[in-house]
């Protein structure tokens, strides 16, 4: 499961990625921009507090009453809704924006 190394109450926060569970898109040891939002659509990345209150980093499939499908993109080692149900949408936390480092770039 992606955890986070660290988190802050900020509007736009810079999170180190722990595990394999959004690889391609995300490796462990990636830092990401992720922005504070409150409007959510299927193919974001988002990261949330999962069922164990822990935050996690996955992919939103699809919405059911305020409540997601997410995923990890390496299905065969992502502990996801699969595994826990869905997510309410209060749970989740901001957008996975951009990798900054170590492999600057987008997360589509």
């Amino acid at each position: 499961m992606e955890q986070i190394a660290k988190e802050q109450p900020r509007r736009w926060q810079v999170v180190t990625v722990l595990g394999d569970s959004m690889f391609p898109t995300l490796r462990d040891g990636d830092q990401v921009l992720v922005a504070r939002s409150k409007r959510f659509r299927p193919g974001q990345i988002v990261m949330f507090h999962d069922p164990s209150f822990r935050l996690a980093i996955k992919r939103l499939q699809s919405c059911e009453l305020e409540s997601w499908f997410v995923e990890g993109d390496n299905q065969e080692n992502s502990i996801d809704s699969r595994n826990y149900g869905l997510v309410s949408e209060s749970d989740i936390q901001g957008v996975v924006l951009m990798r900054l480092w170590p492999r600057p770039g987008g997360v589509s």
